[in-house]
C-alpha cells in the first residue's frame, strides 16, 4: 500500500505535516494528505484547470515548512502553488494570465476520512468517507472517534467559490475566472485542524559551524533543516519525532541516539529528551504494552487507535535498548554539561531503569527480550522487523534474545553513570556499578567473541546458542566501549570487508549469510544511523582511517540526494563507479537518526 515516500513533497511545523505528490496534489493514495496528531485530516486535495491536471515544471520543499510549485496550464497560462505550515496549512494557487483573455474553471476536489495512522497504513479498518458541512462557504468535516475525540478540519476560501459540491460520494469547490494580460488569479486555502496541542513548542536545532570540508557543509546544513522540520510538541515539551510520514511521533530508541549524536551541538535536546521520557517511565506491569515498572517507552501515539484493541496499546513499551540508553544519555549528558540539576531530576527514574534492567537480567548477566504483547514487536532492538534476528545458516533465532549491542549500552550505562556518581563522590555507589560494568564486559567477550569470524555474535537465542551472524551490530560493541582492545582491530577490519561494507555503508547482515536480502529492511540494508555509530565506535579505538572511510561513503550518499540529506535507509547493492545508490522504496523522509548523524560524522572532522 505505501507508496515511497521518497517521491513525496513534505512540509512540516509543530504537530502538522503535508505529504504531496511532486506537483502538489493530495491523491490519498499511501502517505498523501494532511496529518496532524496521527490523524490524517484531509486525504484529498486536487487541483485541475478545465478539467486537466496541470503539467508540473518545478518543484521545491527546502525550506522545510514552505512549498513552491510552478506547473503549466495548458500552453496557455502558467500556474504557482504556495503553501506554508504555521498553525494552519495554507496554500495560495495564483494562474498567471496571458496575452489572450480567457475564462477558466479552477476545481479543487476535497475527502477527508479522518483516519488513524495505522489506518492509512493499512494495518487497521478506516472510517467511511465523511460529507462536509458547508457554513457560510467554508466547508467542516468533523468525527467523534472511536476513543470519543471530536476531530474536526476547517477549510476556508478567499475568495468564496463560485460553486460548492458536497455529496457522500463526491466533494469539491469550483472558481471561474477570467484571464487575460496581467490580470492573475490568486485563491487562498486554508485548512485548520483539531485538536492540535502547540503547548510548549519551541523548535531547537544545532547550530551549524563552517568545517572546511564542503560536502561535509552542505549536509549539516540539510540536517539541521530536516531536524528543525522533525520537532514536535508533545504534551507541552518539544521532541525530535523519528521521521516522516509515519513515525512523526516520540520514540524512545530513536530519540535516545538522536539526542547522543547532537550531545555536543545542541545539549538542551537531550535534557528535553530525558525529562519527556521519564514522565512516561513504565510503573506497572501490563503485558498488552510490553510495559514493566522502570522500562522506557517504545513509542508514543495520539491517534483515534492509540488505546484501540486493534492494534498496540501505547504508550508502547516493547524495546529492550531504550532503558539502558536512557541511563548512559542521562550520564552523558550531565558529564557533558554539568548540569547536576537535570540530573537530580531524573535521578530517580535512572534508579528504576537500572532496577528493571537488573530485574530482566539472566543468570548470565544478559539483558534479554522476549515479547508478551498480543500485538508487539516479536524483536525489540533497533533491528525489529520480525525475521531481522538470523543464525548463520539464514534460521530467524527463536528468543529470549540477548543481543550483542544491547550488552554494550547497559556496559556504557553503568560505566558512565560510575564516572557521575565520582564526580558527586558516592565512590561507593560508583564502585558498585563500575565492578558490575567489568564483569559484564569480561563475561560478554567470552559469550560473543567469535574467534574464527573476528566478530562478535549478533545474539544468544533462547537455548543460549550463539547466532553467529556477522552483522553490523557488532560495531556498536566499539561504540559503546564493550569491546575488549585486543578485538576492536580484527573486528574493525572485519566490518569494513568486502561482504560488510557495500561501498555506500556498513550492510546490517554480510552478503554470505543465506537471509542476506539488498532490498531487505534489516538483513543486508544500509542504514546512515548505523554506519555512523560504527564510525564512532571505530574512532573511539583509534582506528580513525576505517572511521573516516564511512564518513566519506555517507557524505557520498548525501550529495547523491538532490537535497543534501541522508535516507533513512538504503538497498545493500555493491557500490558502482558513476551510478547512484538504490534507494529504499519506503523510507521517512526526513529521518532525525539519519539527520543526527551527521553532526555524529562532523565530531570526526578532525
Amino acid at each position: 500500500m505505501d507508496i515511497s515516500s521518497a517521491a513525496l513533497l513534505t512540509s512540516k511545523r509543530g504537530s502538522l505535516f503535508s505529504c504531496s505528490q511532486p506537483n502538489g496534489d493530495m491523491s490519498g493514495r499511501g502517505a498523501e494528505g494532511i496529518f496532524a496528531d496521527d490523524t490524517r485530516h484531509l486525504s484529498r486535495l486536487v487541483l485541475t484547470v478545465d478539467g486537466a491536471t496541470p503539467r508540473l515544471l518545478s518543484a521545491s520543499d527546502a525550506p522545510g515548512d514552505e512549498a513552491t510549485i510552478v506547473l503549466a496550464c495548458g500552453d496557455d497560462h502558467a500556474m504557482v502553488r504556495r503553501r506554508r505550515i504555521e498553525e494552519r496549512f495554507v496554500e495560495s494557487v495564483t494562474i498567471h494570465g496571458s496575452g489572450t483573455r480567457k475564462a477558466v474553471t479552477l476545481r479543487c476536489e476535497l475527502s477527508s476520512h479522518m483516519d488513524d495512522i495505522f489506518a492509512v497504513r493499512g494495518w487497521a479498518e478506516g472510517n467511511d468517507a465523511l460529507t462536509p458541512e458547508v457554513q457560510d462557504g467554508a466547508l467542516l468535516y468533523r468525527l467523534a472517534g472511536r476513543d470519543g475525540v471530536l476531530r474536526s478540519t476547517r477549510l476556508t476560501f478567499a475568495p468564496r467559490p463560485t460553486r460548492t459540491l458536497c455529496t457522500p460520494e463526491r466533494q469539491h469547490v469550483e472558481w471561474d475566472l477570467d484571464l487575460g494580460p496581467g490580470a492573475d488569479q490568486t485563491i487562498e486555502l486554508k485548512i485548520e485542524c483539531a485538536p492540535i496541542d502547540e503547548r510548549g513548542f519551541s523548535p531547537r536545532v544545532p547550530p551549524v559551524r563552517a568545517t572546511g570540508d564542503d560536502r561535509l557543509d552542505r549536509a549539516l546544513v540539510a540536517a539541521r533543516r530536516d531536524l528543525a522540520m522533525l520537532a514536535t510538541p508533545v504534551e507541552g515539551r518539544t521532541i525530535i519525532a523519528a521521521g516522516i510520514p509515519w513515525f512523526v511521533a516520540l520514540f524512545g530508541r530513536d530519540s535516545l541516539l538522536t539526542a547522543f549524536a547532537l550531545l555536543v551541538s545542541a545539549p538542551e535536546i537531550a535534557r528535553d529528551t530525558l525529562v519527556g521520557l521519564a514522565e512516561r517511565q513504565a510503573a506497572n506491569d501490563d503485558a498488552e504494552r510490553d510495559a514493566e515498572p522502570g522500562k522506557i517507552l517504545h513509542e508514543l501515539r495520539r491517534g483515534e487507535l492509540a488505546d484501540s484493541s486493534e492494534s498496540l496499546r501505547f504508550p508502547y513499551y516493547g524495546t529492550v535498548d531504550a532503558t539502558p540508553l536512557f541511563v548512559r544519555l542521562a550520564a552523558d549528558y550531565t558529564l557533558r554539561t554539568g548540569d547536576d540539576a537535570t540530573f537530580l531530576a531524573v535521578e530517580p527514574h535512572i534508579w528504576a531503569a537500572l532496577g528493571w534492567i537488573d530485574e530482566a537480567t539472566d543468570a548470565d548477566g544478559l539483558l534479554r527480550y522476549e515479547r508478551r504483547s498480543t500485538h508487539g514487536l516479536v524483536n525489540q532492538g533497533w533491528k525489529d522487523s520480525p525475521d531481522s534476528i538470523v543464525h548463520s545458516d539464514g534460521r530467524t533465532a527463536s528468543g529470549p534474545i540477548a543481543l550483542c549491542e544491547v550488552q554494550g549500552y547497559v556496559y556504557a550505562a553503568k560505566m558512565r553513570l560510575a564516572d557521575v556518581l565520582d564526580k558527586m563522590k558516592r565512590i561507593d555507589e560508583a564502585a558498585a556499578l563500575r565492578h558490575q560494568a567489568e564483569v559484564l564486559r569480561d563475561d560478554f567477550h567470552d559469550l560473543f567473541w567469535m574467534d574464527e569470524h573476528d566478530c562478535y555474535a549478533l545474539a544468544l537465542d533462547g537455548r543460549n546458542q550463539r547466532v553467529a551472524s556477522v552483522t553490523s551490530n557488532a560495531g556498536h560493541c566499539l561504540w559503546s566501549g564493550i569491546a575488549h582492545e585486543h578485538a576492536a582491530a580484527r573486528l574493525g577490519a572485519r566490518l569494513m570487508a568486502p561482504d560488510m561494507f557495500s561501498g555506500w555503508g556498513v550492510r546490517t547482515l554480510s552478503t554470505s549469510n543465506p537471509a542476506y536480502d539488498p532490498t531487505s529492511y534489516h538483513r543486508g540494508s544500509v542504514w546512515p544511523h548505523d554506519g555512523g555509530l560504527v564510525a564512532a565506535g571505530l574512532a573511539r579505538y583509534g582506528l580513525l582511517d576505517d572511521a573516516l572511510r564511512i564518513r566519506g561513503a555517507l557524505l557520498d550518499v548525501a550529495e547523491v540526494n538532490p537535497a543534501r540529506r541522508l535516507p533513512e535507509l538504503l538497498c545493500g547493492w555493491e557500490r558502482v563507479a558513476g551510478e547512484p545508490y538504490v534507494a529504499y522504496p519506503t523510507t521517512c523522509i526526513p529521518q532525525a537518526w539519519s539527520a543526527a548523524s551527521i553532526f555524529l560524522l562532523a565530531s570526526l572532522h578532525n
